[in-house]
């Protein structure tokens, strides 16, 4: 009789870092089962570009994905605060406010994939967040670590960052949609800054 595999709910950002982090998590004798949760992705067109492609992504691999409802209002909800002048949270700097944005997003979406684990009694979690050596990692990794221990559930670590190039060069391969930004508004307006 075969063993089972250990069931990992891993969030998913987009292919190009889906790609990569199944073929580990795989060698790892995970079943990895997508969820792509990303309300933080500007324009319902780029949105539905990096859907349509982890869809794609996920026949291929033979993935189950779970998608919830794409609701953009709740990531500006976890910001809001920090943007008002009015607010007790309000940030001034721009610098000091990108981070506090991205450490808010990154908690949102980590948040809500350790609530899917733990309501489909998975007992790993993990994320193509860390993925992107661009990335606060030792951040993410704190992050995933404080919800396994506030909700009883495994976050599994591995640095998928030596994958980032293979996953774009997967994407290229495959025709797929390749972000040109991290998914806020905020994030797109620093890319063509630069």
């Amino acid at each position: 009789m075969a063993k089972s595999k250990r069931k990992i709910l891993l969030h998913v950002c987009c292919a190009a870092c889906l790609a990569y982090s199944y073929k580990i998590l795989s060698a790892e004798g995970f079943e990895v089962i997508a969820f792509f949760y990303n309300p933080n992705i500007h324009g319902r067109s780029e949105y539905d570009k990096r859907l349509k492609d982890v869809v794609s992504t996920c026949d291929k691999l033979s993935v189950k994905l779970i998608i919830p409802k794409y609701d953009i209002q709740e990531f500006f909800e976890e910001i809001f605060p920090y943007q008002q002048q009015k607010s007790l949270k309000y940030v001034s700097d721009p610098e000091r406010f990108k981070k506090k944005r991205c450490t808010l997003c990154q908690n949102l979406r980590l948040s809500m994939t350790v609530s899917e684990a733990k309501k489909k009694r998975f007992h790993y979690f993990s994320s193509t967040l860390l993925v992107s050596p661009f990335r606060n990692h030792s951040e993410i990794i704190n992050q995933a670590i404080d919800l396994s221990l506030n909700r009883n559930i495994k976050f599994f670590y591995r640095d998928f960052r030596k994958g980032y190039f293979l996953g774009r060069n997967y994407s290229r391969a495959n025709k797929l949609h390749l972000p040109r930004y991290c998914g806020c508004v905020d994030s797109l307006e620093e890319r063509i800054l630069e």
